[in-house]
């Protein structure tokens, strides 16, 4: 029988013929697009008036649409991005095109990549925070988030899912510390967390949460981390990543001894890497936004300071500069 997801895609609850939950696969790639947000505009030829918009909320819908009309370009605009297609749609009938000069400001709206990076003493976090407007306050709407004092986490991919499960994790540390007079291990966050997200995925009234979420503690001199992804499947790592960049992440963090390597050490690692996977091409402008928690800060999931912050994005800068000089030297 068909693998594809007709039919068997409208409900988290229903298993396709080959042992499939569409839902969940689309949570996902809505987490490895981190949450493509885009909108396409009909337009009148004559009276160059929009009839009416749609909203399509990850790259396979785009993409969907695009071969169902049969486009080769947009009548509007030259192409702008790689990995999307133009989007245009000439009807005969009514005159009427399918337009994608509107989605330039909406495309990376959520477009970031995320890693943990786990060694012998500390958990750090880095992620990547594209700037899409100039109007933007900076150092806001963070994607680090402390669940108690000693937990922190890192999302990717709808926000405003994250926040929801943010709240959870913190209301289920409350209950835990009401309950028992003491902070919670990770290993049990982790647990109802996974637990949580995952009972999102059994009925048909809900949708999957569409993001992945990364969990850190350091708690009896052992530093732990943990990724959970949107079908509720969690594991225990020393290098992980999620995001639009997640597996040229994956290859950079598999080089590094993480077991023998101090907080400084990470610290700069974890900004190289997001400086490395950094699109420049597509996306000019980026903070990066850092954590750690570890026994130099006793226990205590923390902002990174500034000034060591500052100092790894200048390493960081400085190795790709090197790494370009070479390539050029060699061609």
């Amino acid at each position: 029988m068909s693998s594809i997801g007709t039919g068997y895609d409208l409900s988290a609850s229903q298993f396709s013929p080959d042992g499939r939950v569409f839902q969940v696969e689309y949570a996902q790639k809505a987490v490895e697009n981190s949450g493509y947000i885009a909108y396409l505009y009909k337009f009148d030829l004559y009276n160059k008036q929009v009839h009416s918009s749609h909203e399509f909320g990850n790259q396979s819908d785009l993409k969907r649409l695009w071969d169902r009309n049969k486009a080769k370009h947009c009548t509007y605009c030259r192409p702008f991005h790689k990995d999307v297609l133009m989007l245009m749609s000439q009807l005969n009938t009514d005159k009427s095109v399918y337009s994608c000069c509107r989605l330039k400001n909406y495309l990376h709206i959520l477009t970031r990549t995320v890693i943990g990076l786990k060694g012998k003493d500390v958990v750090v976090f880095a992620v990547e925070k594209l700037i899409t407007s100039k109007l933007y306050e900076p150092f806001t709407n963070k994607r680090n988030f402390n669940v108690d004092e000693h937990i922190g986490m890192a999302i990717s991919g709808l926000i405003s899912d994250a926040r929801q499960i943010v709240e959870t994790s913190r209301l289920e540390a409350a209950n835990y510390r009401a309950q028992y007079g003491t902070s919670i291990p990770l290993k049990y966050l982790n647990d109802r967390i996974s637990m949580y997200m995952h009972a999102y995925t059994l009925y048909s009234a809900v949708r999957p949460y569409g993001c992945s979420i990364i969990l850190s503690s350091y708690q009896d001199d052992n530093p732990e981390m943990y990724m959970i992804d949107p079908s509720g499947v969690s594991y225990g790592y020393y290098g992980c990543a999620i995001g639009k960049a997640k597996q040229a992440a994956k290859t950079e963090i598999e080089k590094l001894k993480l077991s023998t390597m101090d907080y400084k050490d990470i610290v700069r690692e974890a900004a190289r890497i997001i400086y490395l996977v950094h699109d420049e091409l597509k996306d000019k402008q980026f903070e990066l936004e850092m954590s750690w928690v570890g026994k130099h800060t006793n226990g205590k999931h923390e902002k990174i300071p500034n000034d060591i912050k500052i100092e790894a994005e200048s390493k960081a800068r400085q190795a790709l500069a090197d790494d370009s000089d070479s390539d050029t030297e060699e061609m």
